[in-house]
């Protein structure tokens, strides 16, 4: 490692509280506004275990029978940036 990536990862330690706290409040609030969507598998957080939302991922149902792209195209038309995340090991 070098200096400047040193400084980089102290000066980015130094910020993390703050930072998770941004991440976990645009969670909620995503959690918040898409809970009345049944079709949508929301992250779920455990008690013993805080999510920071790196990346807020959903699933969409079956009953939907629209795929991750065509869902992806539709938000994209209202303005809304995707984009994929994991494949299951099953695809």
């Amino acid at each position: 490692m070098t200096n400047i990536q040193a400084a980089l990862g102290v000066a980015q330690v130094q910020a993390i509280e703050t930072s998770v706290q941004q991440k976990r409040w645009m969670g909620q609030e995503y959690t918040s506004r898409l809970s009345q969507f049944k079709e949508l598998q929301l992250p779920v957080e455990e008690p013993w275990a805080k999510n920071v939302y790196w990346m807020y991922g959903i699933v969409l149902d079956e009953v939907t029978r629209m795929t991750a792209v065509d869902f992806a195209k539709r938000l994209a038309q209202a303005g809304v940036a995707t984009r994929p995340f994991f494949l299951g090991m099953h695809e």
